[in-house]
This record gives structure tokens, sequence and C-alpha cells, in this order.
């Protein structure tokens, strides 16, 4: 996680106790702030348990695991301290709001992979291309060995050409 990621986060939970303080106290807002903690955990296993006993039904179904990864960010958010995390955590416990995001999360993914692919078959396309034209380094030359030569060297080849070069000085030595 970036560092200006988590100062926003941070800066965010303190101006959000901040109003919530000024606004019903200090002792409501940590009230409901444990209130809700406490609840949303609760939530977040009875979900979680549902959704696992609705994977047992219906192994293939690719919604439900989807559900049961983000019940376990909103369970893993509620653990986190700060209102706005408690916030977000019980919108991804709640089902008509978890679809809903998991509907958003899905729609950007499907998007990425689509660029992703657009954007590999490009390179491929182009690794191709250098391939038929041999053009991978265009400063260096391709040599090309006449056929005759390689079946010269095959005629003459021994297994001791294959050795490293420091066992064939330890064996000449």
């Amino acid at each position: 996680m970036n560092r200006p990621f988590l100062a926003i986060y941070f800066v965010a939970e303190v101006l959000t106790i901040i109003v919530l303080s000024n606004s019903f106290g200090f002792g409501r807002t940590l009230l409901l702030f444990f209130g809700a903690s406490i609840l949303g955990m609760f939530l977040a296993v009875l979900e979680f348990r549902h959704c696992v006993l609705a994977l047992r039904r219906r192994p293939k179904d690719l919604n439900i695991l989807g559900n049961i990864g983000l019940t376990a960010v909103g369970g893993f958010l509620l653990a986190l301290p700060g209102i706005l995390t408690t916030i977000f955590g019980l919108l991804l416990i709640f089902a008509p709001t978890r679809a809903l995001i998991r509907m958003l999360l899905a729609q950007q993914l499907s998007d990425k992979i689509a660029r992703f692919g657009v954007r590999s078959a490009v390179r491929a396309d182009v690794y191709r291309r250098q391939a038929a034209n041999n053009s991978f380094n265009p400063r260096a030359a391709a040599e090309i060995i006449p056929e005759e030569e390689i079946a010269r060297w095959a005629e003459n080849l021994a297994p001791e050409d294959f050795e490293n070069p420091d066992e064939q000085n330890r064996k000449n030595d």
C-alpha cells in the first residue's frame, strides 16, 4: 500500500471521528463505532456461512465465490479501526450492496482483461514480424552459415568438444 493513500485514509478517519463527535458526542461516537463493528462482524460470520453453504449446493456458481471474497474483505475492513472502514465493510457484507459492488468490479476486471488481450495481441504481432524479418537487433548483421560448413563440423564432432574448457585444461595438465 502506498503512503499517500495511508495518509489520506488516516486524515479521513480522523475527520470523520471529529465530525461525529461534534454531532453526537464522543461517547456516542465510540458506542456507534464499536456497536457497528461488533454487529458487522457477527453479520459477516453469518453471511460467510450462508455463502459457503450456497457454494456446497452450487459449486460452479462464480457469483458465490465473488460473494465469499467480498464478504471476507468486508470482515477484514470491519476489523480495522475506523468508522469509514466499518461503513465500507458493512457495505460489502449486506447482500444488495455486495451484489452491486461485485457487478462493478466484474465490469472493471472484464475491461482490464480486454485491454490486456488487445495489448498482448499487438505485442505478439510485433514479435512475429520481427521474427519473420530476423530483425530483433537491427544493428547486428545476420550471419548465415552454409550447410556444407555445418556438415563438415558435424562429421568431425567428438564428445570432448562439449566438455567444460576448465576440465580440458585439467586433463592436459
